[in-house]
């Protein structure tokens, strides 16, 4: 897995609850680094658009990163 680099905001449904980078964030948040680095991944977001089209809820933490 590629090592995401830059700036992200973290996500849990439709609220910004991190921003920084992904050691920054994880570091915040309490979670592993590696696990951190996958939620900004397509595969994370697929199943987070998954989940909210089964349940109508957002539920899974969600990195995206922030354009200059």
């Amino acid at each position: 897995m590629p090592r995401a680099s830059g700036e992200y905001f973290a996500y849990r449904g439709e609220e910004i609850v991190a921003c920084g980078t992904v050691d920054e964030i994880s570091k915040e948040l309490g979670i592993d680094t590696k696990i951190c680095r996958w939620y900004a991944t397509s595969a994370a977001k697929r199943r987070e658009a998954e989940t909210y089209r089964k349940t109508g809820k957002g539920r899974m933490l969600i990195l995206e990163r922030v354009e200059d």
